[in-house]
């Protein structure tokens, strides 16, 4: 009787162990398939797609945070500011600009086109908008170019009509290139040098080399011709193996520079009449030189690089 009750107390408690420890595995495993559960899946993505924390982050531009840039915000005087005037315009409209991008607001009817850069010694920028609402009183369109770090607002200036369309056409001394915003506003009156509702945004991005292609094949007779100080500047890119634009027109006794950017390969730019060449340049590279067109004629420039100028790389100086 005595062994009988000593076998079952010992029996007891190892039979309650074993439940017990049941019970924590059975609960440990349980919370683990629950977590495993609520765990983001990676199989969704593509192997051979990376995904970084800055590709995660980037987000694109919203109205929201051109409010909350231009909030309370006062603009800087740009002393170099170049006056704008028609003649003016219509060269601007034949420039190659490096950057450029669409404009969009909250009304989907409403839609415009910015280009900016620095051609030669000069900022230009140049925004177009359609279907903008009429202005009532003394209210008036104005433009703004913002430079997110560190920040920086600078006015355009109040948008005038040209040809039928709303543009901003600026010009300034001074190289603003890193302000890669451009804004719209309209403005109730003078009264306030802040900016007021934002009607179209946008960024100045990197212009692709297929975008500029329409503009690469204007006809000569939309050559870009600014004329500062007397001196007649021609801004000419050139690749690999062309000239744009390929036919320039000056007159007898006019000052000319050449502003030679090149945008594919080692190039330069000469005319051998006028003893006129720029120096040698690698993509991305501008150089510049000036000179007095003396005479009348059609005269060949070319590129002097190896045996660019044979390849096709040349076009025509016209001197009236």
């Amino acid at each position: 009787m005595r062994a009988y009750t000593s076998q079952r107390g010992i029996a007891l408690p190892l039979i309650l162990a074993i439940v017990a420890l049941a019970v924590i595995v059975g609960a440990g495993a349980y919370f683990f398939v629950q977590k495993q559960a609520t765990k983001p899946s990676t199989s969704m993505v593509p192997s051979n797609v990376t995904v970084t924390p800055q590709a995660m982050m980037e987000k694109p531009l919203t109205q929201q945070d051109i409010e909350m840039m231009l909030t309370g915000s006062r603009p800087t005087k740009d002393a170099k500011a170049v006056k704008v005037d028609n003649n003016r315009i219509k060269s601007m409209l034949g420039l190659s600009y490096p950057f450029g991008g669409t404009l969009m607001g909250e009304e989907s009817s409403i839609s415009g086109v910015a280009k900016a850069g620095k051609i030669g010694s000069t900022y230009y920028l140049l925004a177009t908008s359609e279907n903008l609402s009429p202005l009532k009183g003394k209210a008036f369109y104005e433009g703004w170019l913002i430079r997110k770090e560190p920040f920086d607002l600078v006015s355009t200036g109040k948008i005038i009509k040209y040809n039928d369309k709303y543009t901003d056409a600026y010009a300034s001394g001074q190289d603003l290139t890193d302000h890669s915003i451009y804004a719209l506003t309209l403005q109730e009156d003078e009264k306030s040098s802040s900016a007021g509702k934002i009607i179209l945004f946008g960024e100045l991005k990197v212009t692709p080399t297929n975008t500029m292609k329409k503009e690469e094949n204007k006809p000569a007779s939309s050559q870009a011709v600014i004329e500062e100080n007397g001196v007649k500047t021609v801004a000419v890119s050139g690749k690999n193996f062309s000239f744009t634009p390929n036919e320039i027109r000056v007159k007898k006794g006019d000052k000319v520079k050449i502003n030679f950017t090149s945008t594919n390969g080692f190039h330069d730019w000469k005319v051998d009449e006028f003893q006129a060449a720029t120096k040698r340049v690698n993509s991305g590279e501008t150089a510049s030189v000036e000179f007095t067109a003396s005479k009348v004629g059609t005269f060949e420039f070319y590129c002097s690089v190896g045996s660019h100028r044979a390849m096709g790389m040349k076009g025509k100086l016209i001197v009236e």
